[in-house]
Parts: structure tokens; C-alpha cells; sequence
């Protein structure tokens, strides 16, 4: 059997007002050949959202028109001002019987790295006349997280959000992996 999170929420978009209801958790039983059936029989996939807050502006060094957006494949799309309030990037992620100690493998045009190290991609740039120019880029690993959380998803037909603050200690943007305990896992 594995565990799995469940999430309850007070609120459903509690993001957009930068504000956290409180969350319960409690434990989910499934057993782990259920989920890999169902992943192989429904050719299953998830919604994922991701919820970025507190960007850090449109100037950083000598960028004046900074914009954030999600690399999918090697371009980058949906991209926002840097200045914008709230940034939500929502992506299909197909999930596939994954190997080894990892019950769920995910695959989609926005997910990147080896199975196993499953990420996306956050990407700081400029735009201009339909090219866009990184500067840099974080990185939100997913394999850990999906794992726990897609089963549930995928039962309940509702998207796994992740939530992160896109501003660095010195008030430029956020730059390589995020740390696991800044960011907000929900169903």
C-alpha cells in the first residue's frame, strides 16, 4: 500500500490574494497496483498549475522588460511581466507506471529531465519581436511531489497546484532549484 496525502483546503483560489487558508492533511490508502492500472488502462493524465506570487519586477541589471514564463520544450509560452501580481502557468502532464521506488513517471511537453528527476522549467527573459532572450531560470522538481499527490488528482478530476514566491532574498528573481520547503503542494 502507499500513502497518500490528502489535501483539504477552506478555500479554493486563495492564492490570488497572497493569503493561505488553513490546511488539514490526513492519509489516503491506495494500493499501489490500483494506481498503475489505472494509469495503464486510462492512458491518465493531471492538470498541473502553477501559482507564482511576489515577481520581482520588470528591471533586474541591465534587463528592462523582464518577463517570467514556463519552457515548454525549448521555447518559452505564457509568458507575464515581471510586474505582474500573480503569474499561473496550467500544463498537461501525462502519467505513465514509473519504476523502482517512484510509482508514477511523468511525461509532457513542459516537463523535462531524466525519469526519476522529473522538473519544469521557469524561465526569466526578455521578448522582442517574437524571440525571447533568458537570462536565467528555476527549476521546480516534480517527481516527489506528483508522486504523492497525482493519484489524488487524478481520482478527484483536479489539478495539483504549486505555489512559489518568484523573488530572491535580494529582490531579484528567483534563479536554479527550488528548495523543497518554499513551495506549496495542494490538490
Amino acid at each position: 500500500m502507499v500513502c497518500v496525502p490528502v489535501v483539504k483546503a477552506t478555500a479554493r483560489d486563495t492564492v490570488t490574494n497572497v493569503t493561505w487558508s488553513s490546511v488539514g492533511i490526513m492519509k489516503l490508502s491506495v494500493r499501489e497496483d490500483e494506481v498503475r492500472q489505472v494509469v495503464v488502462s486510462n492512458k491518465s493524465g493531471i492538470m498541473l498549475q502553477i501559482c507564482c506570487f511576489k515577481l520581482p519586477g520588470n528591471e533586474c541589471a541591465e534587463h528592462k522588460q523582464v518577463r517570467l514564463g514556463l519552457q515548454v520544450r525549448q521555447n518559452v509560452e505564457q509568458d507575464v511581466p515581471g510586474n505582474s501580481e500573480i503569474a499561473k502557468f496550467l500544463m498537461f502532464i501525462e502519467l505513465v507506471p514509473g519504476k523502482g521506488e517512484h510509482l508514477l513517471d511523468f511525461r509532457g511537453p513542459a516537463v523535462h529531465g531524466p525519469a526519476g528527476d522529473r522538473f519544469i522549467y521557469l524561465s526569466w527573459g526578455e521578448r522582442g519581436c517574437e524571440t525571447w532572450a533568458m537570462f536565467a531560470r528555476a527549476k521546480l522538481k516534480v517527481t516527489g511531489p506528483l508522486n504523492l499527490l497525482a493519484p489524488q488528482a487524478l481520482s478527484l478530476q483536479l489539478p495539483v497546484i504549486a505555489e512559489v514566491e518568484m523573488t530572491n532574498a535580494r529582490g531579484g528573481p528567483v534563479c536554479g532549484s527550488f528548495k523543497s520547503d518554499v513551495v506549496r503542494w495542494s490538490v
